[in-house]
């Protein structure tokens, strides 16, 4: 496709709400520089963002956010492009690279999981299977004869309040 170039027009003005209460409002007017390759300009593309909203935030490795404006133009900006990744496919080698990394990750968040609990990884892992186990045999125990399931004495009670508010 054709690269598009965008030229940014930034303009303060006061706005006024459905509700009376005026803001002040910074808005981002976007509009290519070049027509697009059929020879016709893409519409106006206009973008609000609060001023209050609108400054950087530090973050904890040391850096700041990008903001609303900010945000805004990258967007526009991008529109229409396709990613250097798109279509690629991965190797094997680097699919059980990934692949390890999250293992490694899950498994380090499910240590120290266990550790606020107070436990060790083989007992949550047993607890979870006498749990996933107990749920079985209470579902087994509901099942009828052709298939499906009576409902917990809960799910009763749901069902009985809902139909009561309807009839009322």
């Amino acid at each position: 496709g054709s690269s598009r170039r965008f030229s940014f027009r930034r303009s303060s003005r006061l706005f006024t709400s459905s509700s009376d209460v005026a803001t002040n409002v910074t808005t981002a007017f976007v509009r290519p520089s070049a027509p697009v390759a059929n020879g016709a300009s893409t519409p106006l593309q206009e973008a609000r963002i609060n001023i209050e909203d609108d400054h950087p935030i530090p973050t904890a490795a040391g850096g700041f956010t990008h903001t609303a404006s900010s945000r805004a133009k990258i967007s526009a900006a991008n529109k229409g492009k396709e990613p250097w990744n798109k279509g690629r496919t991965r190797s094997p080698e680097e699919r059980a690279r990934i692949s390890a990394g999250v293992k490694a990750r899950n498994r380090l968040k499910l240590e120290e999981k266990c550790a606020a609990m107070n436990i060790t990884v083989e007992e949550f892992e047993k607890q979870k299977a006498a749990e996933k186990k107990k749920k079985r045999a209470e579902k087994n125990k509901r099942r009828t004869a052709n298939g499906g399931y009576t409902p917990t004495e809960e799910t009763k009670k749901k069902i009985s309040d809902i139909l009561k508010a309807k009839w009322r």
